[in-house]
This record gives C-alpha cells, structure tokens and sequence, in this order.
C-alpha cells in the first residue's frame, strides 16, 4: 500500500460503535425526500395513473432504495481514491483522479443542489402559506434570502449544518409524520398507507432511528 493511501480498513473510528451514529444526521438529510411526495401524488392523479396507490408506493421505496446505493459507492469511492478526505467530498481528489471526472462529478453536485433546493423551498412557500397565512411575496423572500442570511451572520460548516439538518429538524419532522399518520389510521380506518399498520416493526423501526437521531444531535449542540 502506498504511504499516505486510505482504505476502509485504515479509516479512524471504523471500528468502533461511535461511528455509528456519527453520520447519522447526514445519512438522514441524504435519503430524506418527503417533500417530493406532494409533488408526486400531483403528478399520478394528473396523468390518471391506474394503480394509483401502487405506483405511489413504488416510487417512495425505489426512490429511497437507490439514492441510498448510490450514496453508499460514492462514499466508498470517495474514502478509497482520498488520502485525505475533504469537507466537500471533491476537492481531496482533485490529484487522484482525471480533471474531467472532477468537472462532471461537480456538476452533478450542483444540479443535485439545486433540484433539492427547488424541492424544499417549495414545500417550506407552503408550509408558509397554509400553515401561517403570509403573504406571497413575504413567503418566497424567506425561502430565498433566509438561507443566505444564515450564511452571512456564520453558519459555514456545511458538515455541521447537514448534521443538524438531518439529525435534528428531520428527525423531529420523522417523528411529527409517524404521529400525524398513525392519528390518521384510528380517525380514518380505511386509510391505506405506504407501510402496512400490521407491521409495527416497520413503525417502531424508523421511529427509533428519528429518536436516537434526534438525541444524538441535541447533545451534540449542547456541548458545543
């Protein structure tokens, strides 16, 4: 092995139970989609999909299972090819591998950027709009200036900020969405969902990775 390489088995932490829970808010930010959902229940009932509730279930779970795989043999590229692994993924290999490949793997992160910005400033104009009944023009100044107000008064650790994205608000939102549908289930009895309420493994499960989610980055932030 050449000085200076890194591969899975010379990761720090690799073996140890921490690294468990260390990415798992950015694991969480990574995979969360559900402000597609709206979009795509449009999207079915538009085109007159037959099958409907089918379809619906198809794309959530291939939309969450191949993200993930994805993800997974990026991470796994990126640790193996990187002596030394950047906060942004990219710039640790720009001396590993072709200029070429840098550009197209930088301009697949901006377009994965911007698509998921588009995605959650919508849903947030939403949430904004129904929820607390501002303005149009007020709504889409939050979603536009707010993140670069953020940016300004000093939240520029992307890792930290991904973290608390994902282990903190998301879990949160998780955990609001496994209530708000089980609620639903006992006022709605024929309510059909994406997970079958005879399954409470499949409830218990994700509830218990929002939880610990939740928790882990909660302490996190209050020890600074």
């Amino acid at each position: 092995m050449v000085q200076g390489e890194r591969t899975l088995s010379t990761l720090p932490l690799m073996g140890s139970s921490l690294f468990l829970f260390l990415p798992l808010g950015a694991v969480l930010f990574s995979l969360s989609g559900r402000v597609a959902i709206p979009s795509l229940i449009k999207y079915f009932r538009k085109i007159g999909q037959s099958g409907f509730e089918v379809s619906l279930q198809r794309s959530i779970v291939w939309g969450t299972f191949l993200p993930a795989i994805l993800y997974f043999l990026f991470v796994i590229g990126v640790i193996t090819l990187s002596p030394s692994v950047s906060e942004d993924a990219v710039s640790g290999l720009l001396h590993h591998i072709p200029s070429f490949l840098i550009i197209c793997v930088g301009v697949l992160g901006i377009l994965s950027l911007w698509s998921s910005y588009i995605m959650v400033g919508l849903d947030v104009e939403n949430i904004l709009g129904f929820d607390l009944k501002l303005p149009s023009l007020l709504r889409w100044g939050i979603v536009i200036f707010a993140p670069l107000a953020l940016y300004f008064i000093g939240f520029k650790d992307f890792i930290q900020l991904v973290g608390i994205a994902g282990g903190f608000f998301l879990g949160l939102e998780g955990i609001f969405v496994i209530a708000m549908w089980r609620k639903a289930r006992r006022v709605y009895s024929n309510t059909k969902g994406v997970i079958d309420g005879h399954r409470p493994f499949l409830v218990a499960f994700p509830l218990f990775v929002f939880l610990v989610a939740l928790a882990y980055e909660a302490v996190r932030l209050l020890r600074g």
